[in-house]
């Protein structure tokens, strides 16, 4: 009988400790993620002493975007779609860009070298 007794509790446990589980409340949403493909949007390219200046087409940018890192087709991509003007300029990687950026000379004559052909650009359309 104890047996009995014994079996039967730990069959009722048991039983209990499988109750059903509640769903998450938590749900996941995806997107895609594509890669952009390089393009080279419509606009004017300039050669600058540093860089490249670039002016979207169609448009008298306000904002001047200043890349200083990768290509130049994706900050040009960006400022097109969002009317900047963009001047993308390959100053290495790791130290040698960290130096490029901290010489008060060449940030102040690239801005310079940047702002006397954004004026000419604008002014020849």
């Amino acid at each position: 009988m104890r047996r009995l007794l014994l079996a039967f509790a730990l069959i009722t446990s048991a039983a209990g400790a499988q109750q059903a589980q509640n769903p998450s409340p938590m749900v996941e949403h995806t997107r895609a993620h594509p890669r952009l493909k390089e393009t080279a949007p419509p606009g004017r390219r300039e050669k600058l002493d540093l860089g490249e200046l670039f002016i979207p087409a169609r448009t008298h940018p306000a904002t001047l975007l200043v890349f200083f890192h990768g290509g130049a087709w994706l900050p040009q991509l960006a400022g097109a779609r969002n009317h900047m003007a963009v001047v993308s300029i390959q100053a290495g990687s790791g130290s040698a860009q960290k130096s490029f950026i901290s010489l008060p000379c060449t940030v102040s004559a690239m801005m310079t070298n940047t702002s006397i052909a954004i004026t000419i650009a604008l002014q020849n359309g």
